[in-house]
Protein backbone atom coordinates (compact mmCIF):
# COMPACT_ATOMS: atom_id res chain seq x y z
CA UNK A 1 0.00 0.00 0.00
CA UNK A 2 2.83 2.36 0.71
CA UNK A 3 4.25 1.75 -2.76
CA UNK A 4 0.91 2.89 -4.21
CA UNK A 5 1.09 6.03 -2.05
CA UNK A 6 4.63 6.73 -3.24
CA UNK A 7 3.55 6.15 -6.85
CA UNK A 8 0.77 8.73 -6.50
CA UNK A 9 3.14 11.21 -4.88
CA UNK A 10 5.90 11.01 -7.49
CA UNK A 11 3.42 10.86 -10.37
CA UNK A 12 1.54 13.99 -9.37
CA UNK A 13 3.81 16.28 -7.34
CA UNK A 14 4.68 18.51 -10.32
CA UNK A 15 1.05 19.11 -11.24
CA UNK A 16 -0.06 19.66 -7.65
CA UNK A 17 2.25 22.61 -7.18
CA UNK A 18 0.83 24.50 -10.17
CA UNK A 19 -2.84 25.36 -9.44
CA UNK A 20 -2.95 27.61 -12.51
CA UNK A 21 -2.59 24.49 -14.67
CA UNK A 22 -5.49 22.62 -13.07
CA UNK A 23 -8.28 21.96 -15.58
CA UNK A 24 -11.39 23.93 -14.66
CA UNK A 25 -9.82 24.95 -11.35
CA UNK A 26 -10.37 21.44 -9.96
CA UNK A 27 -7.56 19.60 -8.17
CA UNK A 28 -5.98 16.69 -10.04
CA UNK A 29 -7.44 13.25 -9.35
CA UNK A 30 -4.01 12.06 -8.20
CA UNK A 31 -4.05 14.72 -5.47
CA UNK A 32 -7.56 13.70 -4.40
CA UNK A 33 -6.55 10.01 -4.33
CA UNK A 34 -3.36 10.80 -2.40
CA UNK A 35 -5.32 12.81 0.17
CA UNK A 36 -7.97 10.13 0.73
CA UNK A 37 -5.36 7.39 0.90
CA UNK A 38 -3.23 9.32 3.41
CA UNK A 39 -6.18 10.16 5.65
CA UNK A 40 -7.40 6.56 5.60
CA UNK A 41 -3.94 5.21 6.32
CA UNK A 42 -3.45 7.56 9.28
CA UNK A 43 -6.89 6.66 10.70
CA UNK A 44 -6.00 2.97 10.34
CA UNK A 45 -2.68 3.43 12.15
CA UNK A 46 -4.20 5.31 15.10
CA UNK A 47 -7.24 3.02 15.29
CA UNK A 48 -5.20 -0.11 15.95
CA UNK A 49 -5.02 -1.52 19.45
Amino acid sequence: MLFFLMHLYFMGINGWMNPAGWNGGLPPISLVAFTFFTIGYIINLFGRK
